[in-house]
């Protein structure tokens, strides 16, 4: 039998979890715009890098943000160019909702058959993926969770940063259709080496 002392001391202990689970997601967030802000004014976006004199691999690591229409969140992005073969994949995944207090998200996007033109410093992308959005918490009838299917294409380019490293930062920005709620997605990333 539980007694009063027990039944506050599971509440507080049910609060103090819920209290750190959420409060990462705010973290998360607001340490993404910080480090989305920071790229994007380490890039010089006077003009595209020319990638024709490159080769071999490299892979840039940043932040991804989009709107699926009825909500809209956060990723770690990442994204790799084979300069050799000039094609591009990358992958936005660790989606925190730009409501995190209330919903998580679960899922990826990928970017995928990428072909890159190296003199114009571009590149030209397919986009697919799954994200479900769910309410924190326990599971409400009235607010069940979310699924959407994304199918689209990124296009971006490659700059050199302010201070001249050639092609350090990679941009780009997302367009498609979704199936579920909200019925299509645009979003961005930048990235870097």
């Amino acid at each position: 039998m539980l007694t009063r002392t027990s039944s506050l001391s599971a509440i507080a202990s049910v609060v103090a979890l819920l209290t750190a689970c959420t409060d990462t997601g705010v973290e998360k967030n607001f340490s993404r715009s910080e480090e989305y802000t920071r790229l994007m004014s380490e890039a010089d976006f006077t003009e595209t890098s020319n990638l024709s004199d490159l080769s071999g691999m490299a892979t840039y690591q940043g932040v991804a943000k989009a709107d699926f229409g009825s909500f809209s969140g956060t990723a770690d992005a990442r994204i790799t160019a084979d300069f050799s073969e000039d094609k591009l994949s990358g992958s936005m995944t660790n989606w925190v909702d730009d409501d995190p207090l209330n919903y998580d998200l679960n899922g990826k996007v990928e970017l995928s058959n990428g072909s890159i033109d190296p003199h114009a410093g571009t590149f030209a992308t397919d986009m697919f993926g799954n994200i479900e959005r769910s309410p924190v918490g326990m599971v409400d009838p009235a607010n069940p969770p979310v699924a959407v299917w994304i199918a689209g294409n990124a296009e971006g380019s490659f700059h050199n940063s302010l201070d001249g490293d050639h092609a350090s930062h990679v941009v780009g920005v997302m367009e498609g259709e979704t199936s579920g709620a909200g019925g299509v997605i645009s979003g961005d990333f930048v990235a870097a080496r």
